[in-house]
């Protein structure tokens, strides 16, 4: 089974996504993420040093190969494949703050 994952990034790292110079994620591993799994990249920005607020972009792929080959305990890097144009809630909540 697939599952959708919904993913914080921070604007810089969203952003080389968008120009299409990031496709990958390096992400702890704490939803067993797999191949063929949807996820939809929010792109959040800093509020101070522990909040966040999402900006109302995201986009959407398919990750591709799974591996924690050299990466820290717990931790994997995926592919992005198939990575959607950006996208904008259409929702007066996007501007919520979260940890």
């Amino acid at each position: 089974m697939f599952y959708v994952q919904l993913l914080k990034t921070e604007k810089p790292y969203f952003q080389e996504v968008v120009n299409g110079k990031k496709n990958f994620e390096i992400r702890r591993n704490d939803r067993d993420y797999i191949t063929g799994d949807y996820i939809q990249l929010l792109e959040v920005e800093p509020v101070d040093e522990h909040l966040h607020r999402y900006t109302g972009r995201f986009v959407c792929a398919v990750i591709g190969f799974v591996t924690n080959y050299q990466q820290q305990a717990g931790f994997v890097v995926f592919s992005l494949l198939d990575i959607s144009e950006v996208k904008y809630f259409d929702n007066p909540t996007n501007n919520r703050l979260m940890h």
